[in-house]
């Protein structure tokens, strides 16, 4: 097949490498970021599955990878699916399937949304439902700047046609999903001191967000950078 290249300088404010480590330091030096994403006319390889998301420090994803073991080995039973700590993530905005050639006004649009840094803690690991789980999580506690964030993302967002969240945000950020619950987890999931060792799994500053392509396989999502963005520092808000 012949595929035509669609390159994309994409700019953003940092201070050189970026890390899932969070700075404080502030710059204002742009970096650019080339992206190669193969496309072809009037094929499905133009469409891309994208979403925002806010990273959390590894530390954070460490802590609730022993949470994970944890309940390997407490569910034995179970068929969950764990995400791979290194991906770990809080997603503000899922926008979903797009055709690539949009990529630069969605870009241009959340270019326009202005924030600061803030304080999120990782707290306890719950489930959407104890008797009939789909996911399980790590509730993020945040001050409500996650939803401010969201809101702002959602009104840089509609006037390209993508809808606002019709749910209320609520800050976490998903260690597995469940294929199977025996009866095993569901008492875990219940009695949640049983794998809340912790009562916080740590906490870290964001300094930016990313727009991000999540590509699915038969062995979970392969995450990649489409944009991203540093916050200029300030004293980080509580």
């Amino acid at each position: 097949m012949d595929y035509d290249e669609l390159y994309i300088a994409l700019s953003y404010v940092s201070t050189g490498k970026q890390r899932r480590e969070q700075s404080q330091e502030d710059s204002r030096d742009k970096q650019v970021i080339p992206i190669v994403l193969p496309c072809k006319s009037g094929s499905n390889l133009d469409i891309v599955r994208i979403f925002v998301a806010l990273e959390l420090s590894s530390d954070i994803c460490q802590n609730l990878a022993r949470v994970q073991a944890l309940l390997r080995s407490l569910s034995d039973k179970s068929r969950l699916k764990y995400v791979d700590p290194e991906l770990m993530h809080i997603t503000v905005k899922f926008i979903g399937e797009v055709s690539v050639h949009r990529l630069p006004s969605i870009i241009s649009a959340l270019q326009s949304v202005t924030f600061s840094p803030f304080l999120i803690t990782a707290g306890q690991v719950g489930a959407d439902n104890c008797k009939r789980p789909q996911t399980i999580w790590s509730c993020i506690s945040d001050s409500s700047y996650g939803q401010k964030l969201q809101t702002a993302v959602d009104k840089a967002l509609t006037p390209l046609g993508i809808a606002p969240e019709k749910r209320r945000f609520m800050a976490h950020t998903t260690i597995a999903r469940v294929k199977h619950a025996e009866a095993s987890l569901k008492s875990v999931l219940q009695n949640s001191a049983s794998i809340n060792v912790n009562t916080s799994y740590g906490s870290c500053i964001i300094s930016g967000m990313k727009l991000k392509k999540s590509t699915l396989t038969a062995h979970g999502p392969i995450y990649e950078d489409v944009w991203a963005v540093r916050w200029p520092s300030v004293n980080a808000t509580a």
